[in-house]
């Protein structure tokens, strides 16, 4: 690509409170190997940033749909580049991202967010749940640098989008705290446009820690996944997304019924540390690290007992609306 044809880029950065994590990720995006970009954080509060290059937009809305929208509205560019206030980019992260968009069908470019290193144990912990198959499942290839064909939506927390797009359906949608990407790729599949998800397109995304502040966002993923089950099937009313309600389910059932059945106790338990051990190889394999691997693979079973229960909540939710996942 020659930098004289590079698109105009808008990196819009929804802050909410971590002033250590936002002051990481703009350093960063001012140091982007690209020669045409801004920089506009939207925030639901004044703040002060020492970079002249970067345009501060406050609103008094926590969502992070809202927070996008508005820093669209705000933006120059041809295309508008989400990041997350806890991520930054890798330093050809525009550059990769736009050579995609030579394709006039393309209108929304994504990536993953790999861990990055100077993370916590707890933190990395929380990463590799997310990037193991046992784990994050069809979404493990977000978490990891790796080629797959296999996306059916884009990930929010790093997202190109054509700014004309965005116009022409009215914007993101703004109702819910969590899953605004999961309905973007639905409106673009709708509208006959594509996407693509590309490996070389890269942040590194801050995780939560174990265990609360993982877990707490497993639920909230798992709530929006449930509520959008029954409001948007399309995308999410698929047995993938049921699998932990279904098995959690199942096993209570299994537990039950072995009361008064005896011999059905051994086959529970060795399902039980079957799922354990396997848990633990598949992180011990990835990660090399022993300590790690035990904390990752109870990791694995709260977060699939989290999610199992929350999708069910998700379920039986009659509104959910807006709401903060911090």
């Amino acid at each position: 690509m020659s930098y004289k044809a590079a698109p105009n880029v808008s990196v819009i950065i929804p802050f909410y409170k971590n002033l250590a994590y936002l002051e990481e990720c703009v350093k960063h995006c001012l140091d982007l190997d690209y020669p045409n970009y801004e920089i506009l954080v939207v925030s639901n509060s004044p703040i002060r940033l020492r970079y002249e290059r970067v345009k501060v937009v406050v609103t008094d809305k926590l969502g992070q749909g809202y927070k996008k929208d508005l820093g669209v509205a705000h933006a120059s560019g041809e295309i508008c580049a989400f990041i997350d206030d806890d991520a930054y980019p890798s330093r050809d992260w525009i550059k990769n991202a736009v050579k995609y968009f030579n394709d006039l069908d393309v209108v929304a470019v994504g990536g993953p967010g790999i861990t990055p290193p100077n993370d916590s144990l707890m933190q990395k912990a929380s990463g590799l749940i997310y990037s193991l198959a046992i784990g994050g499942g069809k979404f493990s290839h977000r978490y990891v640098a790796k080629e797959t064909d296999n996306v059916d939506e884009l990930p929010g927390y790093n997202l190109f989008v054509r700014k004309s797009f965005l116009k022409e359906i009215g914007g993101i949608n703004v109702d819910y705290r969590s899953g605004e990407d999961s309905i973007l790729s639905q409106r673009i599949v709708k509208q006959e446009k594509k996407f693509r998800y590309a490996s070389d397109v890269i942040v590194y995304h801050h995780r939560r820690p174990l265990f609360t502040g993982h877990l707490k966002q497993v639920a909230t993923y798992a709530l929006h996944r449930g509520y959008f089950a029954k409001k948007h099937p399309e995308t999410s009313a698929k047995l993938f997304y049921m699998l932990p309600s279904i098995l959690l389910i199942a096993i209570a059932f299994w537990t039950l019924l072995s009361m008064p059945i005896p011999m059905l106790r051994p086959p529970l338990v060795m399902l039980i540390a079957g799922y354990f051990a396997f848990s633990f190889v598949s992180a011990l394999l990835a990660s090399r690290i022993l300590k790690l691997s035990v904390l990752t693979s109870v990791g694995v079973a709260l977060t699939h007992l989290t999610y199992g229960i929350f999708f069910m909540k998700g379920l039986f939710t009659k509104e959910l609306g807006e709401r903060p996942s911090y």
